[in-house]
């Protein structure tokens, strides 16, 4: 495992501390279940436009999807609906 938490981390923490299953954060981001469970998994990455979509309709800063703590020491919260561009990981 990396010494660094990957993006996939983050959201899975995310998406763990504040009780969702995949779809509800997929409700609230507007980004497709099947697209969140490839981040997650570190399969996909996000680009630019959805990083900052993700966080506007999560309702947390984007600087927190890069944080090196856990998100659940930050206490985010909130709700949020769009769709998605993705970059596949090399």
């Amino acid at each position: 495992m990396s010494a660094h938490p990957t993006l996939g981390r983050i959201l899975r923490d995310l998406r763990n501390h504040r009780g969702w299953t995949l779809k509800e954060m997929s409700e609230r981001s507007g980004i497709p279940v099947s697209t969140l469970s490839k981040v997650e998994h570190d399969r996909l990455t996000l680009t630019y436009d959805k990083l900052l979509q993700l966080s506007q309709r999560l309702q947390i800063r984007m600087s927190e999807l890069f944080a090196e703590t856990e998100l659940a020491d930050e206490g985010v919260t909130r709700g949020g609906a769009s769709a998605g561009s993705m970059i596949p990981c090399a």
